[in-house]
């Protein structure tokens, strides 16, 4: 899970310009605006990466302006541009938080911050008109969710030559189905003695905390013929049934990928109807995910649309941390898009990845 919130060190501090009470702190690799008068290199701070939200709380009154999220009113923590410098972030110093030691591990739910989630901000059909989910989310599949880069500095020094796979980051909502043999319930066993033919495996469509139940709510629609019953699938069954995925896929594995559609994240793509492309494929019995290569011939040889490739073996820890952002900044799949960045997969470890988003699409679309 990722810590929103913990102890860390301000590295270096950058005078900015014309600004005698502020200036820009280093933290890794964040740069965030800071008090002069609050820190000095080498103090620690308790740090809050961009997307945390803040509770409604005296200490925090300073940000002044706050959000309604989940229900809560609190303060967003996102990319921000001020005096002409880029601030992801927010630096506090210890002293503010007398509940928190150096060595504490948890700070994110001491001091009770929650990921602000653009997907459940922006929303999306995730169950039709009358909400059907089977439970959370599927224990035996890993969820997705790629540290950042800035998170990752220390790769800079000891990957230099390793080679990535590198991938279109889509702007839309995390989109899971998998495949597995068909455990007979109870009830399931006494029709199968009475000469019912059981399936042979179940499918399933999950959202990124959700197992999606297909939905059995019927609405009423008029064609030339006049009225009929259609059943009003979620944006998400609606594309996996449109794709035929449970068809395509084999039994024991699950894709992991990005929905992307009219009303979804505020169709940053610039989409016209609902599209899903693989980034990730999941070996359920081996417990593992395929590797870059084989998973890109996995997709081809089922006919599942892969997520665009933009390198197959990028050195991108080649590049500095500036070199590097500036080259994630492109347009995405359609013109006049803002991408949201890149993906990079080891060819080499099956375990390393790390994400690099586009600053211009945080300034553009965070707002």
């Amino acid at each position: 899970m990722r810590k929103l919130v913990t102890i860390r060190k301000i590295t270096n501090i950058v005078p900015i310009e014309n600004c005698d009470n502020i200036a820009l702190g280093i933290v890794d690799g964040w740069t965030v605006i800071i008090k002069k008068s609050e820190f000095s290199i080498g103090d620690s701070c308790v740090f809050f990466e961009i997307d945390s939200f803040l509770p409604l709380e005296p200490r925090y009154e300073f940000l002044k302006k706050t959000t309604k999220f989940d229900g809560k009113e609190g303060y967003r923590i996102k990319t921000m541009k001020m005096k002409g410098v880029l601030s992801q972030g927010l630096a506090l110093p210890l002293s503010m938080f007398p509940e928190v030691s150096t060595n504490d591990d948890d700070v994110t739910n001491r001091l009770n911050v929650i990921k602000f989630d653009l997907e459940q901000f922006y929303g999306a059909n995730t169950a039709g008109p009358r909400e059907r989910k089977y439970g959370s989310f599927p224990t035996f599949i890993p969820k997705t969710d790629q540290p950042r880069i800035q998170n990752m500095t220390h790769m800079f020094l000891t990957h230099k030559a390793t080679t990535f796979e590198e991938t279109l980051k889509l702007d839309g909502s995390s989109m899971t189905c998998y495949k597995i043999p068909n455990k007979p319930t109870l009830f399931q066993r006494v029709l199968s003695f009475f000469g019912k033919q059981l399936p042979t495996h179940k499918f399933g469509v999950c959202s990124r905390n959700v197992d999606l139940k297909p939905s059995d709510n019927k609405v009423q629609t008029f064609d030339n013929f006049g009225k009929k019953s259609v059943y009003a699938q979620s944006d998400f069954w609606a594309t996996a049934i449109k794709m035929d995925i449970e068809n395509k896929l084999p039994i024991g594995y699950a894709i992991q990928g990005e929905l992307i559609g009219p009303q979804i994240q505020a169709n940053h793509e610039k989409v016209s109807s609902l599209d899903y492309f693989v980034f990730d494929v999941y070996d359920i019995n081996k417990k593992q995910y395929l590797t870059p290569e084989a998973r890109r011939e996995f997709c081809k040889q089922y006919n599942i649309q892969h997520v665009p490739v933009t390198n197959e073996s990028a050195t991108p820890l080649q590049m500095s941390l500036e070199e590097l952002l500036a080259h994630v900044d492109t347009e995405s799949m359609n013109p006049g898009t803002v991408s949201e960045g890149r993906v990079y997969k080891s060819n080499s470890y099956p375990t390393m990845s790390f994400k690099v988003i586009n600053n211009k699409y945080l300034l553009k679309h965070e707002k």
